[in-house]
C-alpha cells in the first residue's frame, strides 16, 4: 500500500538530486576550460558524481554492488 507521505519522500529524493546534479555540472562547467582533451573531461565529470573511471573500477564497483 502507498501512501501521500510515500510519494512526497520520492519526490524530495528527485528534488534533491536534481540540485545535486545542478551543483556537480556547475562545478564541472566553471573547470572545464582547465582539461584539454575531451576524454579528460569525462573522467573528471565520472569522478564528481561518484561513477567508474576505468573498467577495473566497474568491476570492483560491480562486485561491491552484487555483494549488498
Amino acid at each position: 500500500m502507498s501512501t501521500f507521505d510515500d510519494h512526497a519522500v520520492a519526490v524530495g529524493h528527485r528534488l534533491e538530486q536534481a540540485r545535486w546534479e545542478a551543483e556537480a555540472n556547475g562545478l564541472l562547467g566553471r573547470v572545464a576550460g582547465r582539461f584539454v582533451r575531451v576524454e579528460t573531461r569525462r573522467r573528471a565529470g565520472k569522478f564528481v558524481r561518484g561513477e567508474p573511471t576505468t573498467p577495473r573500477v566497474a568491476a570492483a564497483f560491480d562486485e561491491l554492488v552484487l555483494a549488498i
